[in-house]
């Protein structure tokens, strides 16, 4: 039943992105089921001019879209530069991968246009005891590794994809949300006195 139910999952995303790949098929004559940007977010991440901040400028400057390359020869394009960057800089690559990390875990937001005190305030009010609650919450479900797996899980995960792409307060947003699962149960723990929840 379980196999059934995954090979289910699978066929129907498979078939919402059909249009899409057909649409990159049409294009590039390559069936490409997610994005053909890969290649420049990569090359933002990892790159001399790379500061764990987004900055596409270089897009503009490279102006590959008008020698005539495809739009997959683009994306192979800064891919390739970007590994190359990696393979060349390991030991600034390890540096951005930890200032990405610092940005995406920060309690305010790391834009210029938002550092004002007022928003750094009210982003940190509400970032900084979902972590503490969800600690708690986490905490009490220790010994339930499919329950925090879901919670925790995907504010991990971005935080490791975003270590290699670019960091920022709004790649950690999605994730928050299964987060507030188990700072819930926090909340509730903390509020009735007792040790778990039921």
């Amino acid at each position: 039943e379980a196999a059934l139910r995954s090979s289910l999952i699978l066929m129907s995303l498979c078939l919402t992105l059909l249009p899409w790949a057909y649409r990159n098929y049409q294009v590039t004559e390559h069936w490409i089921f997610t994005t053909l940007w890969a290649g420049p977010s990569l090359y933002d991440g990892l790159s001399p001019l790379a500061t764990g901040d987004s900055d596409m400028t270089f897009m503009e400057t490279d102006r590959l879209s008008e020698s005539g390359m495809t739009e997959y020869q683009i994306d192979r394009h800064y891919r390739q530069k970007a590994w190359q960057f990696v393979v060349e800089n390991p030991g600034r690559t390890a540096q951005l991968a930890g200032i990405k990390l610092l940005r995406f875990w920060k309690p305010w937001p790391n834009a210029e246009q938002f550092q004002n005190i007022g928003y750094c305030i009210v982003v940190a009010l509400f970032f900084i005891p979902l972590v503490m609650f969800a600690i708690l919450g986490f905490w009490i479900f220790r010994r339930e590794s499919w329950v925090w797996l879901l919670t925790a899980g995907p504010i991990f995960y971005f935080a490791l994809i975003h270590m290699v792409f670019v960091g920022s307060l709004r790649y950690r947003l999605p994730a928050e949300y299964p987060l507030c699962v188990l700072s819930a149960v926090g909340i509730t723990v903390m509020l009735s006195g007792r040790r778990n929840v039921s």
